[in-house]
């Protein structure tokens, strides 16, 4: 039919404008690949996926680096013995044999880092109705359109925490909240955003003539 819905508030102006322009059913005034590439939001990701790709490859070289550093082992060669005779004494003295020496050393204890992988359970509150829960998958109900968003604990208080979302589909944004922020039916993240801090935007999915998606499935971590 060429009508897609409305983007939310909350989505920067300057996206919101490239992304319908990107809808137009006239193809000249679709942005290029370069204007799309030139715009704001996507530069902060593209910088961001270049700085990780950066220090993977910094890591790699580091390892390898420290390999060739240690040190080789050195092969033990045995120098031959001479054994020359010698006249021996008899002597009707006692031969007074030593005790051996029992010597124990303390055991070695090593550090070690656990790594606990835990499927997380959403905080209890009234969003939990526009969705079905089956085991660790939530599906958004049919029945409505209200934006639904999750919380989930434990509580980040140090060290480091990998939160993994598998086969995801449209999913605006993931962040990290104050311990106090609750959210209610039909609220985006922005309704708390004095306390929500946003890691990651994603592009919004919008059909057009059921034939564009610009989103379909995604995994990050």
């Amino acid at each position: 039919s060429g009508q897609h819905s409305e983007l939310p508030e909350f989505v920067p102006k300057e996206l919101k404008e490239l992304i319908t322009s990107m809808l137009s059913l006239d193809s000249k005034r679709r942005p290029t690949t370069k204007q799309i590439m030139q715009q704001s939001t996507i530069k902060m990701y593209l910088r961001m996926q270049e700085e990780k790709e950066r220090m993977q490859e910094e890591n790699s070289l580091l390892k390898q680096q420290l390999a060739k550093q240690q040190p080789q082992p050195i092969a033990y060669k045995p120098k031959p013995i001479n054994i020359e005779p010698k006249q021996q004494s008899i002597s009707t003295q006692p031969k007074v044999t030593s005790q051996p020496k029992i010597m124990i050393e303390p055991p070695v204890t090593q550090a070690t880092v656990t790594q606990v992988r835990k499927v997380l359970s959403p905080v209890e509150s009234k969003v939990l109705q526009d969705i079905e829960v089956n085991g660790d998958t939530y599906k958004h109900t049919e029945e409505n359109g209200n934006w639904c968003t999750l919380l989930y604990n434990p509580v980040i208080n140090k060290g480091i925490v990998k939160f993994e979302v598998l086969r995801v589909k449209e999913l605006f944004a993931v962040g990290i909240a104050d311990e106090s922020v609750r959210y209610g039916r039909d609220e985006g993240p922005d309704a708390r955003e004095e306390r929500f801090v946003i890691l990651m935007m994603m592009v919004l999915k919008e059909t057009l003539d059921s034939t564009m998606d610009l989103v379909q499935e995604w995994r990050f971590a």
